[in-house]
């Protein structure tokens, strides 16, 4: 039984931060704001053109994953600019480390290669529903 609470317990710490981490997302992520703003027009549009249920799945997720990449891509962000204030105080150098900028440019990679994925399903799933009516 007490296993079982501290399960508990932790899911529910797990979940304040995750709540935590999407309002300061909301807060200070313009572009997150953006993007979630523009997931939830485009499940409105798709309800207004009867696409099937599958497309608008397939839009949801896309969506939803476009924008669990874009959260990982800020946190990794965040993490980066961090080190680099450590290594930065207890070093000589302020040039911005090399393995930094290249996790930082993976990690926009992978938002602009899922950004690219949920355009090509909103290109393949919306436009013809938009054109047939």
């Amino acid at each position: 039984m007490e296993y079982i609470s501290l399960m508990i317990k932790t899911t529910v710490r797990s979940f304040g931060h995750a709540k935590r981490g999407f309002q300061k997302a909301l807060k200070e992520e313009r572009n997150f704001r953006l993007f979630l703003s523009g997931f939830i027009a485009l499940l409105v549009v798709s309800s207004l053109f009867n696409v099937e249920r599958w497309q608008t799945v397939a839009l949801a997720l896309a969506g939803g994953f476009f924008l669990s990449i874009e959260l990982l891509n800020t946190a990794l962000e965040h993490l980066t600019d961090c080190v680099d204030e450590l290594r930065v105080a207890g070093s000589v150098s302020e040039e911005y480390h090399a393995g930094l900028r290249a996790t930082k440019d993976v990690a926009a990679a992978a938002s602009l290669v899922s950004f690219i994925v949920i355009l090509i399903v909103i290109v393949l799933i919306l436009f013809p529903a938009v054109m047939g009516q």
